[in-house]
């Protein structure tokens, strides 16, 4: 996730403020704001001023152990003088004209040149030395740090469709074509199941995709977003409904903290390849000697169909589309109604949102409730157990067939 570093040993000084290599950041920030208000056109901004000067409370640069890193990635030869030349030009576009946007894009131009040789394996620092370099290089234009060289990618405004997938082969993103309006840095990073806010029964893995400058895509484009479930979450799941829970599983998105949203599931791309492991085996040995034991018995007394012993997810993965990005995780939007009887004749009418739960018998659009006395109740819940308030049941009365209608 981008967000909050500190890597700098040495915090840069604004003592010095006609040798603009040891600017601070928050001292950059302010020219830039001092120039954005003069009768001077200036260029587009990248970033939000607020993100970026929070960015840029947050981290610290030195633009001489910047410069210092960026002649240790490359031996000496062409790589080197590229990526010395390109780090001359983010100086600047700061010190000569006050351009932070522009110096935002040189920047990614030149951690995007650097991933691209990391790949050719043409890099001779180790990752943690790229990590810091990349980290202050984003702080210096007020951007935020990544956590992990392997989950991060830069976008071009050109770029045809993309597609990147996690180290560890659990989950995915795939761009359309002309997605950003500039370059753009992407992150991968694992969270954890809290990190979605949902009564819904939850599958984790949990990713949060992050962009930067801008977290949202061009013209109402869409990308598509792959997690895969943890085979460990399965522990709880009879045998017998394994591979349904797999098959209806859905892509939660948590857009904010207090927003969630389910996507609808589609296709995980072919270019998407994910590495989601079998679900029973792993499923087994999470529960333990004796839990696996009970669950035995459950599948034994419980009729099952025959199912094989392992189950995987089809397609490669739980699949969703979004323009947003934030964590993403596989959760269960099956929901199940259950209650206790009662008798009434007195009702009135709710009009609530339409439903659909299981059994399909408390399926409709308006809910009843009565008015006085008592009153039978239907509990809808996840298939965990785990109680979801606010949902309209339909009630239906059938008259006994000894009854004869007054009139």
């Amino acid at each position: 996730m981008l967000g909050a570093f500190d890597p700098a040993p040495h915090p840069p000084s604004c003592e010095r403020p006609m040798f603009s290599r040891r600017l601070l950041i928050p001292c950059l920030l302010a020219v830039w704001a001092v120039s954005a208000c003069s009768s001077e056109p200036t260029s587009p901004s990248l970033a939000d001023p607020a993100e970026t000067v929070a960015s840029a409370v947050t981290c610290q640069a030195d633009p001489v152990q910047i410069e210092a890193l960026i002649r240790t990635v490359f031996a000496t030869g062409p790589n080197a003088s590229s990526a010395l030349g390109k780090w001359t030009n983010v100086i600047k576009q700061i010190d000569r004209k006050n351009n932070l946007p522009l110096a935002q894009s040189k920047v990614l131009e030149l951690i995007d040149f650097m991933l691209k040789k990391r790949a050719q394996g043409q890099v001779i620092i180790d990752d943690p030395t790229l990590t810091n370099l990349i980290n202050q290089l984003l702080c210096y234009v007020g951007l935020g740090g990544v956590q992990n060289v392997d989950d991060t990618w830069i976008v071009n405004p050109t770029d045809g469709v993309v597609t990147f997938v996690t180290v560890d082969g659990q989950s995915g993103i795939q761009f359309p074509s002309n997605a950003v309006a500039a370059l753009t840095i992407v992150t991968a990073v694992r969270s954890n199941v809290g990190a979605l806010v949902t009564n819904l029964d939850k599958y984790p893995y949990v990713y949060d995709w992050s962009l930067a400058p801008s977290a949202t895509l061009l013209n109402g484009a869409k990308a598509t977003v792959g997690v895969c479930p943890d085979p460990a979450s399965f522990a709880d799941v009879p045998l017998g409904e394994r591979q349904a829970v797999l098959d209806r599983l859905v892509l939660g998105h948590q857009r904010s903290a207090t927003a969630f949203e389910v996507l609808q599931r589609v296709t995980i791309p072919q270019a998407m390849t994910l590495r989601c492991g079998d679900i029973s085996d792993v499923a087994a040995a999470s529960r333990g000697l004796l839990g696996d034991l009970a669950a035995r018995v459950v599948d034994w007394i419980l009729p099952q169909p025959a199912m094989a012993s392992a189950f995987r997810i089809a397609g490669g993965g739980v699949g969703g589309s979004t323009s947003e990005f934030s964590p993403f995780g596989p959760v269960d939007p099956v929901l199940r109604g259950g209650g206790v009887g009662g008798s009434t004749s007195e009702f009135s009418r709710l009009d609530v949102a339409s439903v659909s739960i299981v059994p399909g018998s408390y399926t409709g659009t308006v809910a009843t409730r009565r008015t006085s006395g008592d009153l039978p109740t239907v509990t809808v819940k996840t298939r965990r157990g785990t109680a979801i308030p606010g949902v309209g049941v339909a009630w239906t009365t059938n008259a006994p067939t000894n009854y004869t209608p007054p009139g």
